[in-house]
């Protein structure tokens, strides 16, 4: 569309006919708008009135001309004296926020509080929202101090200024003025949401604070019906684990599971292991249990139990759980194979530790110097001699036990040396007619009775999850006579 030519009829037009010209030209070709309304401006023709130059403004605010429509709202302003309306200058100041212009809606918006004008809660919430995500060093002392200037003025905070405001104090750590101005929030009736409930746990979690934040994650369920996200707990519940007992621990995410939190495979380790580390093995048993229910466990899950059950003289338990790993298809680390060979070592069942041996060389799993050595030992202590010397042999010949094949002839060959330990106290100690546990792996603090250490291999044996394939494997063994959970070679659990 071509700009009229006034001149050639030697007027031009008044302002209302110029308004009348302008606006329908603010929504089809704002630049022909703007060019007629600069010459209003300079004086060439009348003013097509304040209305009109308000809506030129939002129409420019609107195609991202923020920076021309600025210009304009000046020239109005110093010019003509035009007082802009609230909502043009927040449009301009939700543009200047939108392009992350922080300092333009900055000083719009202080420009607009100096002239004795009152933004509206929209016009704070765009800039304190930039202010927060900017993620500068001052961020939370510039929001707080912009917030103070908002309430000054009596612009009342709404549920997104005080959860802004809040987002940028935990994300500072400033964790005592969020908590005052949580409650401040409460008191106006505003709600926080998810989000905002979440980093004020995670910022009360870092804090060390982990019981005001397990408060908070309680009271977010229980009296906002809002879930707080899961990192958060799970910051709360390690923290809890880093700096609180162990008993507090479990009784925390004891609570935290009856607003319906669910930990994850990590957290779930990270308790057994801890829980394994201080003896409290029908605990751990407990939390593995659930796991086993829910999902399928890994290494990490069944590796702090095994030690925790050989450590304590209970190999038949500790070897159910062997079984049971291969059976849900979990590969048994190297620890786990050093734990379960060394008891068997330790309580003399040489031909268990040699087939147990054996099973690990098929699974790819190779002693270091450590086990070798514990075996040797156990072969000298019990006189199986002809044994002693096909694998110390065959770790001379082959660089101190490298995999190769001298190493996996003497392994599979160690079986059929092996011979059942003279004297054994094992042997000694059984009565007619009843097996006996195997003897102590190392001593320990043990179980308080054998009825407790067969709960917990029901508790193991239960039934995995539906979606989960259980295989038939074969195992490497089963327990010599005086084990009172011997199986049959090929079994699955």
């Amino acid at each position: 569309m071509k700009r009229p030519e006034f001149a050639r009829g030697g007027c031009a037009p008044d302002g209302e006919t110029l308004a009348l010209l302008v606006r329908p030209l603010c929504r089809s070709n704002f630049e022909t708008a703007l060019s007629l309304v600069n010459e209003a401006l300079d004086g060439r023709m009348e003013s097509p009135g304040d209305e009109t130059y308000q809506l030129l403004v939002r129409t420019m605010s609107k195609e991202q001309y923020v920076y021309e429509a600025y210009d304009l709202i000046v020239s109005m302003e110093v010019g003509k004296g035009f007082p802009t309306d609230d909502v043009t200058y927040h449009l301009l100041i939700a543009e200047f926020c939108r392009r992350k212009e922080l300092s333009h809606a900055h000083v719009l918006l202080h420009d607009f509080m100096d002239r004795g004008r009152i933004p509206s809660v929209l016009s704070f919430n765009a800039v304190l929202e930039l202010l927060c995500n900017k993620g500068d060093r001052d961020a939370a002392e510039k929001s707080w101090n912009l917030f103070q200037s908002m309430k000054r003025m009596s612009v009342a905070p709404n549920t997104v200024t005080y959860s802004i405001l809040l987002q940028a104090l935990s994300n500072g750590n400033r964790v005592d003025q969020a908590m005052i101005l949580l409650d401040e929030m409460l008191r106006s009736g505003c709600m926080p949401g998810s989000i905002t409930g979440s980093a004020l746990v995670s910022a009360l979690a870092r804090a060390d604070r982990v019981t005001d934040a397990l408060d908070l994650v309680l009271r977010m369920h229980r009296e906002f019906h809002t879930r707080v996200e899961f990192q958060a707990t799970s910051n709360t519940v390690y923290g809890f684990l880093r700096l609180k007992p162990m008993k507090t621990c479990v009784s925390a995410l004891k609570k935290l599971q009856e607003v319906n939190f669910t930990p994850d495979l990590a957290m779930y380790d990270v308790v057994i292991e801890m829980l394994c580390e201080r003896d409290m093995i029908k605990a751990a048993m407990l939390y593995f249990s659930d796991l086993n229910r829910r999902s399928v466990p890994d290494v990490k899950s069944y590796e702090p139990l095994v030690l925790a059950f050989c450590r304590n003289g209970k190999l038949p338990v500790a070897y159910k759980l062997f079984r049971h790993m291969i059976v849900r298809g979990c590969d048994p680390s190297l620890t786990i194979y050093k734990a379960l060979i060394t008891s068997f070592c330790r309580g003399d069942k040489l031909d268990d530790a040699c087939k147990l041996l054996e099973f690990m060389f098929n699974k790819d799993v190779y002693p270091d110097e450590e086990l070798y050595r514990t075996v040797l030992e156990g072969l000298e202590r019990t006189g199986n001699g002809q044994a002693f010397d096909v694998l110390k042999n065959a770790l001379k010949e082959s660089a101190d036990g490298s995999p190769g094949e001298v190493m996996f002839k003497a392994v599979f060959k160690l079986r059929g040396c092996v011979r059942p330990a003279k004297d054994s106290k094992v042997k000694k100690a059984r009565s007619p007619g009843k097996k006996q546990p195997v003897a102590p792996a190392g001593g320990g603090a043990r179980m308080e009775n054998e009825t407790e250490a067969a709960e917990v291999v029901d508790v193991v044996s239960g039934p995995p999850p539906d979606d989960t394939p259980v295989k038939v494997v074969r195992f490497p063994m089963r327990f010599s006579d005086s084990d009172p959970e011997s199986t049959s070679g090929d079994e699955s659990d």
